[in-house]
């Protein structure tokens, strides 16, 4: 039965290795995932396996055929970076480069570079924290076959 309640989160993007925009829906109550493919004008259900993720914020960033999030893990795990991979129809995991549990931060993925960035910036509701402004960006190592397995380095700029 679906829940009319559900909070839901959408993200559109384009990958050429398969040369096909896809939709993504991802429930955040019911933990359950849905692509559709506008070459196959269909809806599909994927494995939806995050369930660590408590709250997902908007907008989206797409950078190689990858989708990304900035999240809020449950139970203590602060925040995180959740993928989607337009080809491979794969959610992931990324840990952010700074102490996830920080409150006092205003946090903002953003593309640098055709490469997936943070860009943190002081909390200005809070006197708590560094006033500088960081740029941290992630140097991709791919291991999967579509070659956007998002594992990989963040280096400070």
């Amino acid at each position: 039965m679906h829940n009319y309640w559900d909070i839901r989160f959408f993200g559109f993007g384009f990958s050429p290795l398969v040369n096909d925009y896809k939709i993504v829906t991802i429930g955040m109550i019911e933990q359950d995932a849905k692509v559709n493919s506008l070459s196959k004008r269909s809806w599909e259900e994927l494995d939806y396996v995050i369930a660590r993720v408590g709250h997902m914020i908007q907008p989206i960033v797409i950078v190689n055929g990858t989708v990304f999030w900035l999240g809020w893990g449950n139970i203590g795990h602060g925040y995180i970076v959740i993928s989607f991979d337009i080809a491979m129809e794969e959610f992931s995991l990324i840990s952010i480069p700074l102490p996830s549990s920080i409150s006092c931060l205003e946090l903002k993925l953003i593309v640098y570079e055709n490469k997936l960035a943070l860009f943190r910036t002081p909390n200005m509701r809070s006197n708590i924290g560094s006033p500088f402004i960081d740029l941290w960006v992630m140097d991709q190592e791919s291991s999967s076959p579509s070659g956007n397995s998002w594992w990989g380095t963040w280096t400070k700029k």
